[in-house]
């Protein structure tokens, strides 16, 4: 969730992505051959369907929206959403039970102990651990409680298989040249400045000599102890082309993990 947040470049290909699959259309259809019975399951489906909630990252609707929920399984790996079944009028009267769908947050799930299922977060419960292997706090998920829409981006097992392992790396040293290009912005073309004080200066002069040199590189002003000595060196060289260069490399990453191909990115 951090990732994206701090990424524009991240938000926006993982948009893209996910933009491909929510305008797609879709509909529910019966099998070839249909026997009349697999046609009144697929209408008594599709009424289903068409009468199911959903609520995800504020918004609320139906399919739609439930399948918006589904593509948040990209970058982490799994979608958690929970289940809520209420009874509802269907087309002919009768009373079944449909869900309300709610996406819930990834950090209140973990792993069994061997990494092939998902357990809900507990302090309380304790799962035993399967072939000798230690227990794990959580608890199982209930039956036709949840609808986990797996996303494996990868081989392996649950805590390994999400695009976020791949995308870390380029996010990081990003991130990283952000950073040292903000401070390198910071000093670009600003004098160095050195105060010298004479000899037998007191603790609070040097204090007051070192203020004065922080603060006039900013306020083009300042004042200093008479008898002391404020010198201005050459700027501060350098270029932003390091940064920009490693900032770009690191964008066009991020684009060929999520997207496959770096045509589609912003330059």
């Amino acid at each position: 969730d951090d990732m994206e947040e701090r990424d524009a470049h991240l938000y926006a290909e993982l948009g893209k992505r996910r933009g491909a699959i929510t305008a797609l259309e879709w509909s529910i259809e019966a099998p070839n051959n249909a026997t009349a019975e697999e046609k009144k399951l697929t209408d008594q489906v599709r009424d289903w369907v068409g009468m199911l909630t959903a609520h995800a990252n504020g918004v609320d609707g139906g399919m739609e929206v439930l399948l918006m929920a589904m593509t948040s399984a990209v970058l982490p790996g799994y979608a958690p959403i929970e289940l809520q079944w209420n009874l509802v009028a269907d087309s002919t009267g009768r009373q079944v039970r449909v869900p309300h769908c709610t996406l819930q947050p990834q950090r209140w799930f973990t792993t069994s102990a061997d990494r092939r299922r998902f357990l809900l977060r507990s302090e309380k419960n304790m799962v035993p651990g399967e072939d000798g292997l230690p227990p794990v706090m959580g608890e199982e998920l209930r039956q036709l409680a949840w609808l986990m829409h797996v996303h494996p981006a990868r081989r392996g097992y649950l805590a390994r298989m999400s695009l976020a392992r791949v995308l870390f790396w380029p996010y990081l040293f990003k991130n990283y040249s952000v950073r040292d290009l903000a401070e390198f912005l910071e000093t670009y073309g600003l004098p160095l400045r050195l105060g010298k004080y004479p000899s037998g200066a007191s603790d609070d002069e040097k204090r007051t000599l070192l203020r004065a040199v922080t603060d006039i590189g900013h306020n083009a002003a300042g004042i200093i102890p008479q008898g002391m000595l404020l010198e201005f060196q050459a700027a501060a060289a350098g270029t932003e082309v390091p940064f920009t260069a490693m900032w770009d490399r690191m964008d066009a990453a991020e684009s060929k993990a999520i997207l496959g191909q770096t045509l589609t990115a912003s330059e």
